[in-house]
């Protein structure tokens, strides 16, 4: 998404978007994708991993930007292998139904 404005005055101080370049204003968006699947299947002993970017808001001033994007770790214990799946979980955490 581009967006062109005719002054610099005319960018409002929003999260969602940002000035790319003079006059320019673009939507910050990133796409993570990042899958590992152990097809070994060795025995019971897995994990199911999530990790989300959330913001972290910079509060001493020292660096130039307001906000910057860190990663949070979630590790729910999931028994998928051969054949055994208990404790599934719901939402957007949901691997697959083996």
């Amino acid at each position: 998404m581009k967006a062109v404005v005719s002054s610099a005055a005319n960018i409002s101080d929003s999260t969602a978007e940002a000035q790319f370049v003079t006059n320019v204003v673009a939507v910050h968006h990133d796409h993570f994708f990042n899958f590992r699947l152990d097809m070994d299947m060795d025995g019971q002993n897995n994990s199911y991993v999530i990790k989300q970017l959330q913001r972290a808001y910079n509060t001493n001033g020292t660096k130039p930007r307001q906000s910057y994007w860190t990663v949070t770790k979630y590790n729910s214990s999931e028994k998928f292998a051969s054949g055994v799946f208990t404790n599934q979980a719901t939402g957007d955490q949901t691997l697959l139904n083996w």
